[in-house]
C-alpha cells in the first residue's frame, strides 16, 4: 500500500512544475493530493460526527437525570406539604410512612458522573495519543530526511 504525505505533495507540486516535470506526472500528483485531502476530510468528518453523537448521548442522559431529579424533588415537596398539612390537622399518622423513600438517591447521579468522566477521559487520551503519534512521526520523518 502506497502512502502519500499530503503536506509534502503540496510543497513539492509547485517546485516540480517549475523544474520541468512532465505535465502528466503533475496531473497525477495533483489527483493523488486531491484524493488524499478528500479522504482526510471524510475521516475528520466521521470523527467529528462520532464525537458529536457521543455528546448528544451524554446530554440526553443528563436530561434524563435532571428530569428524574425534578420529579423526585416535586414528589418530596408534595409529600412534605401533605405531611405539614396533616400535622397541622393533627392526623400525621394518615400520611404515608414511605415519604423518606422519595428522597433523592445520589447514587444514580454519582454513577452517571463517574461514567461520563471516564468516557471523557478516554476520549481525551485517545486524541492526545493520536496527536502525539502524528507529531512524533513527523519529527522522525524530518530528522531522517537529511540522512
Amino acid at each position: 500500500a502506497e502512502e502519500h504525505d499530503t503536506e509534502r505533495l503540496r510543497e513539492l507540486l509547485p517546485k516540480a512544475e517549475s523544474s520541468g516535470v512532465p505535465k502528466m506526472e503533475l496531473v497525477c500528483a495533483q489527483r493523488v493530493l486531491d484524493f488524499q485531502v478528500k479522504m482526510q476530510a471524510k475521516d475528520l468528518e466521521g470523527s467529528l460526527l462520532t464525537e458529536l453523537e457521543d455528546v448528544r448521548v451524554a446530554v440526553a442522559k443528563l436530561a434524563d437525570v435532571v428530569a428524574n431529579v425534578e420529579a423526585r424533588a416535586a414528589a418530596v415537596e408534595r409529600a412534605v406539604l401533605t405531611r405539614s398539612g396533616a400535622e397541622a390537622e393533627g392526623s400525621a399518622e394518615e400520611v404515608s410512612p414511605g415519604i423518606d423513600s422519595l428522597m433523592f438517591d445520589t447514587a444514580l447521579m454519582d454513577n452517571w458522573i463517574k461514567d461520563f468522566g471516564m468516557q471523557l477521559q478516554e476520549r481525551v487520551w485517545e486524541t492526545l495519543e493520536r496527536d502525539i503519534e502524528t507529531a512524533l512521526e513527523k519529527a522522525v520523518e524530518k530528522a531522517t530526511q537529511g540522512l
